[in-house]
């Protein structure tokens, strides 16, 4: 999945910070997520540390209700 690269509002194209978006079952937020970063065997850890299962389908632009922590750090990175 990092082949792709993210396209975000503010995000540069082909910007290696920029992050794909997931939605947790937990909290039903999006969560950023860089995928090229490490992480642990079968989860992603989104950029506000919550852990999501690897099997999730991540998207360009964030669907639905964002995390707001997850945004500032998106924000913060551009």
């Amino acid at each position: 999945m990092s082949e792709h690269s993210a396209t975000v509002p503010g995000a540069h194209v082909g910007d290696a910070d920029a992050p794909r978006w997931g939605v947790s079952s937990q909290d039903w937020q999006s969560h950023a997520i860089n995928v090229d970063a490490e992480h642990p065997d079968g989860m992603y850890v989104a950029r506000c540390g919550q852990r999501l299962v690897r099997d999730i389908t991540l998207y360009n632009d964030a669907p639905g209700w964002l995390c707001v922590s997850c945004l500032r750090w998106t924000r913060g990175a551009t």
